[in-house]
């Protein structure tokens, strides 16, 4: 098969994320409107127990998967035919998760049928992703594409229905189940079309099964880690706080974790490239890094600032003024979004190139810091003391990620760009301080046009980096 080019690849990657973060965004301001700020706190606090059984039902398979079929894609289909069986048993242990949660928290039945849902879309979701995980590893990042567009079209117009319909939380829920069957053999589908790997005659070996578990555990603690540090605060918030606290927490995070749609598109173009560069060419591995930095900065900073100048007009417009006791956590959570920005791509690098020991223990003194940070600050200052906790944590993560990635994998070498950042920042916050009044829909897109403008200007970056030309060179 014909290797496709890093380029191509984030292009495909970028505009499956493109969609699923829009629908979502789409999805978000008729979600609140329609639920209310309680009813949004129990779909938040349902979804975020999701990301618990979706990592459970996966223990690092899927990573493992992208990076052992992209060393040696002969095996694909024996590797996938075994992760399904594991996959198929972790079930039992997210039922027994949820039957130990469900009756530790007593959480209003409508909140239990909520998480159940939930909890059921991401069993689905896990098996599906192992799908995406053999696209990766094939770097056909356009089956990927198709699958997370069509099942997130689906979702985004069956809940705007639901929810113009005023059938409430439990419909809502429910269409996430039924877009998760959708993803799922779809991915089957395509799977067994263009890439040959069929459920019929599946084997089972033992010591293959347990060399996967063995393998991909790490991996999976580290993702556990990862959400766990990540989405704790949502917890404890719902079990001190109430449901309205955590919508309206929530809100905030919603929003700015549509940003992460960057660093998404760089892990899953860069990952297959970087463990087969792990082998066979470091110098790549220095090369993807350096440029992979600069435009995340590039977006960063000036997400920062907008969100610093525009959290309250921003808020009103996506949420209304129910959701103004939003606005103070949008503007603490901005420092995380930023952090998370560099710390998702940063722990990507470590495990493409096998440093999974060196990226647990950075989210285990990380996990620490959140769990210490939410027991002191969240009872003492509600969900503005859940916002701070979260940067506090994502600062620590990224102060190790620094220290490990200079000293094992690679280092930051090109800081011309970069340093031209200060001039088009100045030129975008004085467009917003002179414009604010207006329409937002004006506002943001001219504040970010005036600052890519200034450092296209200031030679920052150069059209054959982002044209189409560039994207067809192999």
């Amino acid at each position: 098969m014909k290797t496709a080019s890093l380029k191509k690849n984030s292009y495909y990657v970028a505009i499956g994320q493109f969609f699923q973060k829009f629908l979502a965004f789409v999805t978000l301001p008729i979600a609140a409107r329609a639920l209310g700020d309680v009813g949004f706190g129990k779909y938040a606090l349902a979804s975020t127990v999701m990301f618990f059984v979706t990592l459970l039902n996966d223990l690092g398979i899927n990573h493992l998967i992208t990076r052992e079929v992209a060393r040696c894609r002969d095996n694909a289909a024996d590797i996938v035919r075994n992760a399904l069986w594991i996959k198929g048993g972790l079930v039992l242990v997210d039922i027994l998760f949820l039957v130990l949660y469900l009756g530790l928290t007593r959480y209003p039945r409508d909140t239990n049928i909520a998480i159940i849902l939930f909890s059921m879309y991401g069993v689905l979701t896990s098996i599906s992703q192992l799908n995406i995980a053999v696209f990766q590893a094939f770097e056909r990042m356009e089956f990927e594409t198709i699958v997370i567009v069509l099942e997130k079209i689906l979702a985004t117009a069956l809940g705007i229905f639901v929810l113009l319909k005023g059938w409430g939380l439990f419909a809502f829920c429910l269409v996430f189940v039924v877009s998760g069957f959708f993803s799922l053999i779809l991915s089957f589908i395509l799977l067994r079309r263009f890439f040959g790997l069929s459920l019929s005659g599946v084997p089972v070996s033992w010591r293959k099964l347990w060399d996967l578990l063995k393998n991909g555990f790490p991996l999976g603690l580290s993702l556990i880690l990862a959400t766990v540090y990540n989405y704790i605060g949502i917890i404890i918030l719902s079990m001190i706080g109430s449901e309205q606290l955590v919508g309206w927490y929530s809100a905030a995070v919603r929003v700015l974790t549509i940003t992460n749609i960057v660093p998404t598109i760089l892990f899953a173009a860069t990952y297959p490239r970087v463990s087969l560069a792990y082998q066979t060419d470091p110098m790549m591995i220095q090369s993807i890094f350096n440029r992979c930095i600069r435009y995340l900065t590039f977006l960063s900073l000036p997400m920062v600032a907008g969100a610093m100048f525009l959290a309250e007009p921003v808020v009103i417009l996506i949420y209304g003024k129910e959701f103004m006791p939003t606005v103070p956590v949008f503007r603490i959570f901005i420092w995380a979004a930023a952090l998370i920005f560099y710390n998702l791509f940063l722990s990507s690098l470590l495990k493409a190139t096998n440093l999974q020991d060196k990226l647990i223990k950075i989210q285990i003194v990380g996990l620490v810091c959140n769990i210490i940070l939410n027991v002191v600050l969240t009872p003492l200052f509600s969900y503005i003391g859940t916002a701070v906790a979260a940067v506090g944590t994502e600062l620590v993560i990224f102060i190790g990620f620094v220290i490990v990635v200079r000293r094992r994998i690679a280092r930051l070498s090109e800081f011309n760009g970069i340093k031209k950042i200060p001039w088009a920042l100045g030129v975008m916050i004085f467009w917003i301080i002179m414009t604010r009044q207006h329409s937002m829909f004006w506002v943001i897109p001219t504040a970010a046009a005036l600052y890519f403008m200034v450092l296209f200007i200031l030679k920052a970056f150069t059209w054959d980096e982002i044209s189409w030309k560039s994207i067809k060179r192999m």
